[in-house]
């Protein structure tokens, strides 16, 4: 995935400032761009949209709102996809495990239906027992992707804006 470059966000910042009428400081800037530059373009294109659209108040979007509503798809959120991947392997989970566990692609799909029971549990579902085993995988999920926010975040520079951070906050004097 590429990340966001300085000319693209400045260009959703502004998009987004004009439309609801409220201007962002250049820290402020500085912070949402250190907090979403891992975005695709195409994402956070995405989340100004659906910002403008859906949000109520004439209010900048939080950093979190906007990260939420970037990385949604039309059928839900990734822990959705996860949930649904999870439940088609639930078919071949029992007599084929490695099949299944080809079915769940990514690491952290993996991760969170074992921390739910694993493979074992997954092929014992039940017709009754199997949104309860959604809901729960769909939770871990989310947990998981908190978590692996957060460490990507404190891994990140320091406190204090990057450089790339004050080079945007110089370039977007105008949004102030």
């Amino acid at each position: 995935m590429a990340d966001i470059c300085l000319i693209e966000f400045g260009k959703c910042m502004a998009a987004l400032t004009a439309a609801i009428g409220k201007p962002m400081t250049r820290e402020q800037t500085g912070v949402y761009f250190d907090m979403l530059k891992d975005l695709t373009v195409d994402q956070l294109q995405l989340g100004v949209k659906r910002a403008l659209c859906e949000h109520e108040f004439a209010t900048i979007p939080s950093v979190a709102t906007l990260r939420r509503l970037a990385v949604e798809t039309e059928s839900g959120s990734e822990a959705v996809l996860a949930s649904e991947r999870v439940l088609r392997a639930r078919k071949v989970a029992y007599y084929e495990p490695a099949k299944a566990l080809e079915m769940m692609a990514d690491e952290r799909t993996r991760q969170a239906m074992e921390s739910i029971g694993g493979l074992g549990r997954l092929a014992d579902l039940t017709s009754e027992t199997v949104g309860t085993y959604a809901a729960q995988f769909r939770d871990a999920y989310a947990k998981l992707e908190r978590a692996g926010n957060r460490e990507r975040i404190l891994s990140g520079p320091g406190i204090g804006f990057s450089d790339e951070t004050k080079k945007l906050a110089s370039s977007l004097r105008g949004i102030e």
